[in-house]
């Protein structure tokens, strides 16, 4: 289904990726990981800027760089400052 047809909520795409509609016309893309036993949440975009190729692509990256032994969060702090 398309996702602009999605009411408010949450969507799951598989492996951790998730859509979160605030409203039929926004929303922002979440990874569910679980970095040292914690789950965390990374977000990966706004919906509609980032439509779900990236979202899927940004979310196989981070995947990753978590089984190579990096906390792709921290990195993405570490590299915005």
């Amino acid at each position: 289904m398309k996702a602009r047809n999605l009411d408010a909520g949450q969507y799951a795409d598989g492996q951790g990726l998730w859509l979160m509609k605030r409203s039929r016309m926004a929303g922002k893309w979440i990874l569910r990981l679980v970095v040292d036993g914690k789950r965390r949440e990374m977000g990966l975009g706004r919906w509609p800027d980032v439509q779900i190729g990236e979202a899927r692509e940004r979310a196989a990256t981070a995947r990753k760089r978590l089984r190579d032994g990096v906390d792709p969060i921290e990195e993405r702090k570490q590299s915005r400052h």
